[in-house]
């Protein structure tokens, strides 16, 4: 059963993943609430989403519905106090538990009448997004009395979550091309960042879907891990891109901004790999490999930016070159002596190849080197644009070599520098084995400030071993009264974004207070608040240290370190 929940979960994600679309369909909308209230065995389901209307009211708007063997019924939008206000587990108009419960023990003033007559089981699933009610799913059983499993109350609750996700990415990737043709006629450069969301974060993202997919299909526990591991990596590319397309900042001044940091090369190249070879898989080419040197080496670049052009160059090929196809990754290192290197990394193909007319076009923004490429082979253009500019930025070369119906080779150069054996690889970057580092921070004791309870839930969970005393607090005021009561904590882990007092506030606060543990207790602000203007905001209200959401488990760890031991 939890198998079947699952895959109908899979199917909606697949759906979005694969769809053309690229405006809200309210058909999808409707079909994905169908797979989900299918799989459940409902009768009737519909999906709301919440707004605000004049004066603060909450008002609750149908944005799909469900019906079996009958036409959807048509949509409504309803003050929310109308729907769900007076049953249990609603807290007002700002959260929501799960409502699994029969019919017959509704109270006779907590719903409309008329809408539950002969409805006999009713499962309602919240939908919150950074600690906001956005939504939420009715599931209606007509048939018979029954209460809902656990399972299929997380698992629907997952999948409304992800239908949400997906209907806020389109509206987003609505939002940006219409900022980009505004841009446009007033002349500002600003289109390249904005559309090239979607081609952005459909690599790391395919790979998350597809070794989801694998990892539900295998029952070795060993397979599981390696994909989980690989959704990692992949979720972690993702994040990346998003933060800097998110970074006005970077979108108004119309740049890159390069990170030089160290890292080891084979961890970017096992990267690299893993993120492309779940389409290399797809369409069973064949990746080769061709290194002349030692990919244990300890480099200083842009990691991030390097992986992002390799994986670029290598969906194009993945993309132009047919099924049984080759395609091949060669690196070369050349040593300009002392700590200088040049990178020579190329990615050629057996693909259909380019004329010297459509090379011509290649790198330029928003085009391809033929019209009929969209159609056919999909991807929005900008690939070797935003390879072109990370190139350049590194001070380093791109171009292709490659004749019609003769395959590609796409050929880059910059320059990188050697991190000499006394050095210290800086947090930046981890060593692998950094995980299996042992922990102890018995005695000590930490207060948790977090509004999300799932958000604890991680937190905790993570420290468990460390043998840490946790305590928690929903928001900033409970956190300032508990420590104004004397009460004795080692470190503050610190959200930042919170109902009644948030953190910045809380943690001003505190140090206003003056007393040596307000001026000493280390705060360490935890917030998916990630771009530098909000770590400067943290440390400027007297946080010590910023660590972004998701969270990296080997930088809270490293970081708390720091300041328990």
């Amino acid at each position: 059963r939890q198998g079947a929940l699952l895959s109908a979960v899979n199917n909606v994600a697949e759906m979005f993943l694969e769809s053309e679309n690229t405006e809200v369909d309210q058909d999808e909308l409707n079909h994905a609430l169908h797979i989900l209230s299918a799989a459940v065995g409902v009768d009737r389901s519909f999906f709301w989403r919440n707004e605000r209307g004049d004066g603060g009211v909450l008002y609750s708007r149908q944005i799909a519905s469900w019906k079996k063997d009958d036409d959807p019924p048509a949509l409504l939008t309803v003050p929310f106090a109308q729907v769900l206000s007076n049953l249990p587990g609603v807290h007002g108009d700002e959260s929501l538990e799960v409502i699994n419960i029969l019919c017959k023990e509704l109270p006779a003033d907590s719903v409309d009448q008329n809408a539950t007559a002969g409805m006999k089981s009713l499962l309602v699933t919240p939908i919150m997004f950074s600690g906001t009610f956005w939504g939420f799913i009715t599931f209606e059983d007509y048939t018979a009395e029954r209460r809902f499993t656990k399972e299929e109350e997380d698992i629907l609750t997952s999948g409304g979550t992800m239908v949400a996700s997906a209907l806020m990415r389109l509206e987003f990737m609505e939002s940006l091309v219409l900022a980009r043709e505004e841009a446009l006629q007033a002349g500002i450069a600003k289109s390249e960042f904005l559309a090239r969301m979607s081609h952005e974060i459909r690599t790391p993202l395919n790979a998350v879907i597809g070794l989801t997919n694998l990892a539900l299909k295998t029952n070795d526990p060993v397979k599981t891990r390696g994909h989980l591991e690989k959704i990692v990596d992949s979720s972690h590319q993702l994040l990346n891109i998003i933060n800097d397309v998110l970074d006005m900042s970077k979108i108004e001044s119309d740049k890159f901004e390069i990170s030089n940091v160290e890292f080891l090369f084979s961890k970017l190249i096992n990267h690299v790999r893993n993120v492309v070879q779940v389409k290399i898989g797809e369409k069973h080419q064949n990746f080769l490999t061709d290194f002349d040197f030692d990919p244990a080496i300890e480099v200083v670049s842009d990691d991030l930016r390097l992986s992002q052009v390799l994986i670029n160059l290598l969906n194009n090929a993945i993309k132009f070159t047919p099924d049984y196809g080759d395609i091949t990754l060669i690196l070369r290192i050349k040593d300009l002596g002392g700590d200088r290197l040049i990178l020579h990394a190329e990615v050629r193909d057996s693909g259909i190849g380019i004329s010297d007319e459509q090379q011509a076009k290649l790198f330029r923004s928003f085009e391809q080197a033929d019209g009929s490429i969209t159609r056919k082979f999909g991807g929005t253009g900008l690939g070797l644009a935003i390879s072109k500019k990370i190139i350049t930025l590194m001070d380093g070369d791109i171009w292709v070599e490659s004749a019609l119906g003769e395959g590609s080779a796409f050929i880059f150069e910059v320059e990188l520098s050697r991190v000499i054996a006394s050095q210290k690889l800086s947090s930046a970057y981890l060593p692998e084995n950094s995980e299996a580092h042992e922990y102890n921070w018995t005695g000590k004791k930490l207060l948790l400030v977090e509004d999300i309870d799932i958000n604890r839930e991680i937190v905790v969970g993570l420290l468990e071993d460390t043998g840490v005393e946790i305590c928690s607090a929903e928001n900033g005021l409970i956190a300032l009264e508990r420590f104004k009561s004397g009460e004795k904590f080692d470190l503050i882990l610190m959200d930042v974004q919170m109902p009644v007092m948030d953190g910045i506030e809380a943690t001003r606060k505190i140090r206003e207070t003056a007393t040596r543990p307000a001026l000493t207790i280390p705060i360490i602000a935890m917030t998916a608040n990630a771009f530098k203007d909000d770590q400067e905001r943290c440390l400027n209200a007297g946080m010590n240290a910023h660590i972004a959401k998701p969270i990296e488990i080997d930088n809270l760890m490293q970081t708390l370190d720091m300041y328990l031991i």
